[in-house]
């Protein structure tokens, strides 16, 4: 599970340079399914905190997601799925990254 979560944080980190909300979203389904639109990074921030009121981006706690990983990969793989290419906002795809690193 550590490799797992370090791998998602080391993902973070190499794509910090980009404004786009997509890890945060990660996160978010890790509580809920989404497929409504998201505005930005801090409308998702803002839905996260429903689900863990004193999130903050600098100071994320493994522990409050390590539960809800399985039901993020369903949920980010069916959001890809069931969402045409051109209009996936929101979207992430830190799933493909949660597979390799479990794969044997």
């Amino acid at each position: 599970m550590h490799r797992l979560i370090n791998g998602c944080f080391f993902y973070r980190r190499t794509r910090r340079r980009k404004t786009r909300l997509d890890f945060e979203f990660w996160l978010l389904l890790h509580f809920q399914e989404r497929t409504a639109w998201l505005r930005d990074a801090d409308a998702t921030i803002r839905e996260l905190r429903r689900h863990l009121p004193r999130y903050e981006k600098s100071t994320v706690s493994l522990a409050d997601f390590a539960e809800g990983v399985d039901d993020a990969v369903r949920r980010a793989k069916a959001a890809e799925r069931d969402t045409p290419h051109h209009t996936r906002n929101p979207s992430t795809s830190v799933w493909r990254l949660v597979e390799r690193i479990r794969a044997p």
